[in-house]
């Protein structure tokens, strides 16, 4: 999968890519080192997933859960651009 990434990451020039529509169970998972950010924390009855959310400020990337900020990594400010990925 790295060599995949490396050539998502060149041809977007990006360093990280942040996935939905598959769980992780757990909350938001990193994935790669970091590169792959999985948010898709299975909110549905189905899944029973954490109510949750990603934020990404100057100091990091951060898991908001109900009552807890979970520091996840820092931010390398940005060499290159967060670009969503559909």
């Amino acid at each position: 999968i790295s060599d995949n990434l490396a050539a998502l990451f060149k041809t977007h020039n990006v360093n990280h890519i942040i996935v939905g529509h598959s769980v992780a169970k757990g909350g938001i998972t990193l994935r790669c080192d970091g590169e792959v950010i999985m948010i898709d924390v299975g909110l549905s009855k189905h899944y029973g997933g954490p109510t949750s959310c990603l934020l990404i400020d100057d100091t990091g990337y951060h898991a908001i859960y109900p009552g807890k900020k979970e520091m996840l990594m820092p931010t390398k400010m940005p060499e290159k651009s967060l670009v969503p990925v559909n």
